[in-house]
Protein backbone atom coordinates (compact mmCIF):
# COMPACT_ATOMS: atom_id res chain seq x y z
CA UNK A 1 0.00 0.00 0.00
CA UNK A 2 1.06 3.81 -0.91
CA UNK A 3 2.21 5.47 2.14
CA UNK A 4 0.56 8.98 2.45
CA UNK A 5 2.69 11.99 1.88
CA UNK A 6 2.08 13.86 5.51
CA UNK A 7 3.37 17.13 3.64
CA UNK A 8 0.75 16.55 1.39
CA UNK A 9 -2.12 17.50 3.45
CA UNK A 10 -5.88 16.15 2.97
CA UNK A 11 -7.01 14.81 -0.27
CA UNK A 12 -9.44 17.12 -1.77
CA UNK A 13 -12.64 15.96 -3.23
CA UNK A 14 -13.24 17.52 -6.96
CA UNK A 15 -15.33 20.56 -7.18
CA UNK A 16 -17.42 21.92 -9.96
CA UNK A 17 -16.52 25.28 -10.93
CA UNK A 18 -19.34 27.66 -12.23
CA UNK A 19 -18.50 28.80 -15.08
CA UNK A 20 -19.52 32.72 -15.53
CA UNK A 21 -20.16 32.81 -18.65
CA UNK A 22 -23.19 29.69 -18.69
CA UNK A 23 -25.99 31.47 -17.11
CA UNK A 24 -28.95 30.98 -14.39
CA UNK A 25 -29.17 26.69 -14.36
CA UNK A 26 -32.20 26.28 -16.45
CA UNK A 27 -35.64 25.42 -14.31
CA UNK A 28 -36.82 22.02 -12.72
CA UNK A 29 -38.44 19.52 -14.77
CA UNK A 30 -42.44 20.14 -14.35
CA UNK A 31 -43.57 16.52 -14.84
CA UNK A 32 -46.35 15.40 -17.23
CA UNK A 33 -48.34 18.02 -18.75
CA UNK A 34 -51.75 17.68 -20.12
CA UNK A 35 -53.69 20.21 -21.89
CA UNK A 36 -57.38 20.60 -21.69
CA UNK A 37 -60.28 22.98 -22.86
CA UNK A 38 -63.21 23.93 -20.96
CA UNK A 39 -66.06 23.12 -24.09
CA UNK A 40 -69.54 23.92 -21.98
CA UNK A 41 -69.81 26.89 -19.92
CA UNK A 42 -72.40 27.99 -17.74
CA UNK A 43 -73.57 30.51 -15.10
CA UNK A 44 -75.04 27.85 -12.69
CA UNK A 45 -79.03 28.10 -12.31
CA UNK A 46 -79.46 26.81 -8.91
CA UNK A 47 -77.13 26.72 -6.92
CA UNK A 48 -77.88 23.35 -5.13
CA UNK A 49 -78.49 21.49 -6.98
CA UNK A 50 -75.54 22.64 -9.25
CA UNK A 51 -72.82 22.17 -6.57
CA UNK A 52 -72.42 25.10 -5.62
CA UNK A 53 -70.60 26.28 -1.65
CA UNK A 54 -72.29 27.91 1.22
CA UNK A 55 -70.11 30.69 1.44
CA UNK A 56 -71.89 32.51 3.90
CA UNK A 57 -72.27 29.75 6.29
CA UNK A 58 -76.05 29.72 6.08
CA UNK A 59 -76.72 26.48 5.19
CA UNK A 60 -77.77 27.65 1.38
CA UNK A 61 -75.40 27.18 -1.27
CA UNK A 62 -74.47 30.63 -2.99
CA UNK A 63 -74.34 32.31 -6.24
CA UNK A 64 -75.28 35.80 -6.58
CA UNK A 65 -75.31 34.94 -10.69
CA UNK A 66 -77.80 33.05 -10.43
CA UNK A 67 -80.92 34.73 -12.00
CA UNK A 68 -78.83 36.18 -14.60
CA UNK A 69 -78.24 32.67 -15.77
CA UNK A 70 -80.84 32.36 -18.50
CA UNK A 71 -79.79 36.03 -19.87
CA UNK A 72 -76.15 35.16 -19.90
CA UNK A 73 -76.07 31.46 -20.59
CA UNK A 74 -76.07 31.16 -24.34
CA UNK A 75 -73.94 34.03 -25.44
CA UNK A 76 -71.56 32.51 -22.85
CA UNK A 77 -71.82 29.42 -23.69
CA UNK A 78 -71.26 30.77 -27.93
CA UNK A 79 -68.34 32.30 -27.18
CA UNK A 80 -66.76 28.69 -26.52
CA UNK A 81 -68.28 27.16 -28.97
CA UNK A 82 -67.14 30.27 -31.43
CA UNK A 83 -63.42 30.26 -30.34
CA UNK A 84 -63.53 33.46 -28.88
CA UNK A 85 -62.92 32.15 -25.05
CA UNK A 86 -60.67 29.19 -24.84
CA UNK A 87 -59.98 28.61 -21.10
CA UNK A 88 -57.65 25.89 -20.74
CA UNK A 89 -57.23 23.54 -17.69
CA UNK A 90 -53.85 21.72 -17.58
CA UNK A 91 -52.59 19.16 -14.86
CA UNK A 92 -49.00 19.58 -14.21
CA UNK A 93 -47.39 16.58 -12.38
CA UNK A 94 -50.15 13.95 -12.89
CA UNK A 95 -48.73 10.57 -14.78
CA UNK A 96 -51.91 8.76 -16.83
CA UNK A 97 -54.56 7.90 -16.38
CA UNK A 98 -54.80 10.38 -13.62
CA UNK A 99 -56.96 8.71 -11.24
CA UNK A 100 -55.09 9.40 -8.41
CA UNK A 101 -52.59 11.90 -7.47
CA UNK A 102 -51.26 15.06 -6.71
CA UNK A 103 -50.63 17.42 -8.71
CA UNK A 104 -50.82 21.08 -9.83
CA UNK A 105 -53.45 22.51 -12.07
CA UNK A 106 -53.26 25.85 -14.09
CA UNK A 107 -55.68 27.72 -15.91
CA UNK A 108 -54.27 29.13 -19.10
CA UNK A 109 -55.69 30.71 -22.04
CA UNK A 110 -54.83 30.58 -25.79
CA UNK A 111 -55.70 30.58 -28.90
CA UNK A 112 -56.73 27.56 -31.34
CA UNK A 113 -53.38 26.92 -33.11
CA UNK A 114 -50.61 24.24 -34.37
CA UNK A 115 -51.66 20.56 -33.34
CA UNK A 116 -54.69 22.04 -30.66
CA UNK A 117 -54.12 25.27 -29.24
CA UNK A 118 -51.29 27.91 -28.41
CA UNK A 119 -50.58 28.96 -25.26
CA UNK A 120 -51.49 32.74 -24.79
CA UNK A 121 -47.98 34.13 -23.33
CA UNK A 122 -50.54 37.05 -21.05
CA UNK A 123 -51.29 33.44 -18.76
CA UNK A 124 -47.74 32.80 -18.36
CA UNK A 125 -44.86 34.91 -16.03
CA UNK A 126 -41.49 36.13 -17.07
CA UNK A 127 -40.09 32.87 -16.71
CA UNK A 128 -42.86 30.72 -18.41
CA UNK A 129 -44.72 29.60 -15.25
CA UNK A 130 -48.45 29.69 -15.29
CA UNK A 131 -49.90 32.74 -13.63
CA UNK A 132 -53.21 30.86 -12.18
CA UNK A 133 -52.08 27.78 -10.86
CA UNK A 134 -53.47 25.52 -8.16
CA UNK A 135 -51.15 23.72 -5.71
CA UNK A 136 -51.83 20.74 -4.67
CA UNK A 137 -54.55 19.65 -6.33
CA UNK A 138 -55.85 15.91 -5.75
CA UNK A 139 -56.97 13.54 -7.69
CA UNK A 140 -58.94 10.21 -5.83
CA UNK A 141 -60.44 7.71 -7.57
CA UNK A 142 -61.45 10.16 -10.25
CA UNK A 143 -62.35 12.64 -7.79
CA UNK A 144 -60.75 15.93 -8.19
CA UNK A 145 -60.52 18.98 -5.59
CA UNK A 146 -58.25 22.35 -5.54
CA UNK A 147 -57.99 25.68 -4.17
CA UNK A 148 -58.43 27.57 -2.51
CA UNK A 149 -56.86 30.14 -4.87
CA UNK A 150 -57.39 33.30 -6.69
CA UNK A 151 -57.79 34.49 -10.14
CA UNK A 152 -59.18 37.30 -12.70
CA UNK A 153 -62.56 35.77 -15.06
CA UNK A 154 -64.00 38.03 -17.77
CA UNK A 155 -67.18 36.10 -18.43
CA UNK A 156 -69.11 37.61 -21.68
CA UNK A 157 -72.35 38.38 -21.39
CA UNK A 158 -74.69 40.32 -23.62
CA UNK A 159 -71.70 41.56 -25.77
CA UNK A 160 -69.55 42.74 -23.23
CA UNK A 161 -67.50 41.69 -20.75
CA UNK A 162 -68.36 40.98 -16.72
CA UNK A 163 -65.01 41.02 -15.19
CA UNK A 164 -64.65 39.25 -11.39
CA UNK A 165 -62.11 38.87 -9.21
CA UNK A 166 -62.52 35.71 -8.03
CA UNK A 167 -61.27 34.69 -4.46
CA UNK A 168 -61.47 31.31 -2.66
CA UNK A 169 -62.09 29.95 -5.40
CA UNK A 170 -62.11 25.51 -5.00
CA UNK A 171 -62.67 23.56 -8.31
CA UNK A 172 -64.52 20.19 -8.24
CA UNK A 173 -65.13 17.40 -10.93
CA UNK A 174 -64.44 13.79 -12.16
CA UNK A 175 -61.16 14.48 -14.07
CA UNK A 176 -58.41 12.30 -15.33
CA UNK A 177 -56.29 11.75 -18.30
CA UNK A 178 -57.41 10.38 -21.83
CA UNK A 179 -55.55 9.88 -25.37
CA UNK A 180 -56.60 13.40 -25.92
CA UNK A 181 -55.11 14.97 -22.70
CA UNK A 182 -56.82 15.77 -19.09
CA UNK A 183 -59.99 16.68 -18.97
CA UNK A 184 -62.99 17.40 -16.33
CA UNK A 185 -66.77 16.20 -16.31
CA UNK A 186 -69.18 17.95 -13.89
CA UNK A 187 -66.82 20.86 -13.09
CA UNK A 188 -68.00 23.29 -10.72
CA UNK A 189 -65.91 26.33 -10.05
CA UNK A 190 -67.44 28.23 -6.68
CA UNK A 191 -65.53 31.45 -5.90
CA UNK A 192 -66.06 34.72 -3.71
CA UNK A 193 -65.66 38.47 -5.82
CA UNK A 194 -64.99 40.99 -3.53
CA UNK A 195 -65.74 43.23 -6.35
CA UNK A 196 -69.36 44.35 -7.67
CA UNK A 197 -68.62 45.04 -11.61
CA UNK A 198 -72.49 44.61 -12.66
CA UNK A 199 -73.05 48.39 -11.36
CA UNK A 200 -69.80 50.20 -12.03
CA UNK A 201 -68.99 48.20 -15.15
CA UNK A 202 -72.14 47.38 -17.23
CA UNK A 203 -74.61 50.70 -18.62
CA UNK A 204 -77.91 51.33 -17.18
CA UNK A 205 -80.24 49.73 -20.59
CA UNK A 206 -77.90 46.38 -20.83
CA UNK A 207 -79.65 44.63 -18.40
CA UNK A 208 -83.08 45.73 -17.33
CA UNK A 209 -83.29 45.43 -13.20
CA UNK A 210 -79.80 44.72 -13.26
CA UNK A 211 -79.43 45.82 -9.08
CA UNK A 212 -81.69 42.58 -8.89
CA UNK A 213 -79.30 40.48 -10.48
CA UNK A 214 -76.32 40.85 -8.68
CA UNK A 215 -77.55 41.02 -5.05
CA UNK A 216 -74.45 40.91 -2.66
CA UNK A 217 -75.23 37.21 -0.50
CA UNK A 218 -71.70 37.10 1.76
CA UNK A 219 -72.46 39.16 4.62
CA UNK A 220 -71.80 42.72 2.83
CA UNK A 221 -68.10 40.85 1.71
CA UNK A 222 -69.14 40.91 -1.63
CA UNK A 223 -70.66 38.18 -3.91
CA UNK A 224 -70.87 34.63 -4.58
CA UNK A 225 -69.57 33.16 -8.12
CA UNK A 226 -70.59 29.83 -9.31
CA UNK A 227 -69.53 28.19 -12.67
CA UNK A 228 -70.66 24.77 -13.90
CA UNK A 229 -68.16 23.29 -16.78
CA UNK A 230 -66.88 20.28 -18.58
CA UNK A 231 -63.57 20.14 -20.53
CA UNK A 232 -61.93 17.86 -22.95
CA UNK A 233 -58.38 16.88 -23.48
CA UNK A 234 -56.23 18.83 -26.06
CA UNK A 235 -52.85 19.24 -27.24
CA UNK A 236 -50.76 22.22 -26.11
CA UNK A 237 -48.44 24.35 -28.14
CA UNK A 238 -46.30 27.21 -26.48
CA UNK A 239 -46.21 25.55 -23.41
CA UNK A 240 -43.86 24.41 -21.21
CA UNK A 241 -41.78 27.63 -22.53
CA UNK A 242 -38.37 25.66 -24.16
Amino acid sequence: MATPDPDMGAPVADMAVPDPDAGDPPPPPMGDIFGGRIIRLAIAANPAADGCRDLNNDNRADNSLSLAAALANDGLQGAVDDGSLNLLPTSIGLAAPGANGEFDLALLTGNAGGAGYVVSASSLDDMGNPRVIFGGTRIAAGQLTAGPGNFPVAIPVGGMDLALDITNATITGQAGIDANGFFINNGVISASSPTTPWSRRWPTPTLPSRAGLLPPDINGTGNSVCLTFTSAGVALDGFPVE
